[in-house]
């Protein structure tokens, strides 16, 4: 599994959430079939065996859901900026990967 897949099958939980959360949604057939392929690969992420390989995918994954990514072009040239959405899980995921460096 690539670092992209685990990036979508976070993506992918986080539209389950979205779904169940939403009342009267009909999720169709391909909706769901996306879904469950998407929590499969998450599974997979939390199935790893090596506790500091689990530790650091949960913190990326962290870092992932706590902020969003956008890429805007200014006087012509491309800019990238990150926008925290939930504070406390971006500090927990950025203090646990300074942990992790620290310790290496």
């Amino acid at each position: 599994m690539t670092s992209k897949s685990h990036k979508d099958a976070l993506s992918g939980l986080q539209k389950a959430l979205t779904l169940i959360d939403t009342r009267n949604a009909r999720p169709t057939a391909g909706l769901l079939d996306a879904l469950r392929t998407m929590v499969a690969d998450a599974m997979e992420i939390i199935r790893e065996r090596d506790p500091a390989t689990r530790s650091a995918l949960l913190a990326v994954a962290m870092l992932v859901e706590s902020t969003e990514v956008v890429q805007v072009v200014r006087n012509g040239q491309k800019v990238t900026r990150v926008k925290i959405t939930d504070q406390l899980a971006y500090n927990w995921a950025m203090h646990r990967i300074h942990e992790m460096a620290a310790a290496a």
